[in-house]
């Protein structure tokens, strides 16, 4: 068993080992993992086809701009785009 703390690292090891299934069921996944540090009030966020994420911030809401190719469209990583961001909790 490995520990994964990084969300990309994580999206892109479950398309490694899913990307054959999925592609012969001709199937995807879309996954959005985000890890949050309360500490220093950042987060950590993969996404792999799934709609923008929002956060909200000092009363508002504001879109985070990261995306990525859901889990199984490509057999070579889906390359998830990872992003901290400040947050206050």
């Amino acid at each position: 068993m490995h520990q994964i703390s990084d969300p990309g690292t994580l999206v892109t090891t479950l398309n490694r080992h899913l990307s054959p299934r999925l592609q012969h069921n001709r199937m995807n996944a879309a996954l959005l993992c985000m890890a949050l540090d309360l500490e220093q009030g950042t987060a950590a966020v993969a996404n792999a086809g799934m709609i923008m994420p929002m956060v909200l911030r000092n009363g508002s809401v504001q879109p985070l701009d990261v995306g990525g190719l859901p889990i199984g469209s490509t057999a070579h990583g889906c390359s998830p785009t990872l992003t901290h961001v400040s947050c206050a909790w």
